[in-house]
């Protein structure tokens, strides 16, 4: 199916919540055996896991989330640079084991949903995982884990209609 300018109609008087979702689901690259093929930037079959294996869920409050994707280079060759930012709550010892070993080169694949209920897989299998990595942080007015999420690519990350295998 060929995208076209018409596609990009008003908007105009439709929903347009601006945010992320309190949650994202994130899986080591690993775990992931099959991202079926896109149509027209969405993937509609539901991903593949390796046997046993489950994207997890993470909950990031609601007052430090973002998600940006944009393009960096020039005409002669560009990628997408996508940045998720989240803040995970509440310092304790078997999130810190997680999250240093995640932050230790281990690509994952993020699944990240904004506030209109459109949900975008950050990573794949072909171009590479995205890399974690997480900022502890405890002062007068956090506790917890200061999450980015960061993936460069040819494209923004897909377009997810189909059930998070969780």
């Amino acid at each position: 199916m060929a995208i076209t300018l018409t596609d990009l109609a008003k908007t105009c008087g439709t929903i347009n919540a601006r945010g992320i979702q309190m949650k994202l689901y994130l899986a080591f690259k690993s775990d992931v055996a099959t991202i079926p093929a896109a149509s027209a930037h969405v993937v509609s079959t539901a991903i593949t896991m390796q046997s046993g294996k489950t994207f997890v869920e993470v909950e990031i409050s609601k007052n430090d989330k973002s998600y940006e994707s944009k393009p960096e280079g020039n005409e002669d060759g560009s990628i997408y640079k996508t940045l998720i930012k989240g803040f995970h709550p509440n310092l304790r010892a078997a999130a810190t084991a997680v999250l240093a070993g995640a932050t230790n080169g281990c690509e994952v694949i993020c699944i990240s949903g904004d506030l209109n209920g459109n949900y975008r897989i950050i990573g794949n299998l072909t171009e590479g995982g995205a890399t974690l990595r997480a900022s502890e942080i405890n002062d007068n007015n956090k506790n917890g884990y200061e999450l980015e999420i960061e993936w460069e690519s040819a494209l923004p990350g897909l377009f997810y209609t189909a059930t998070i295998p969780s």
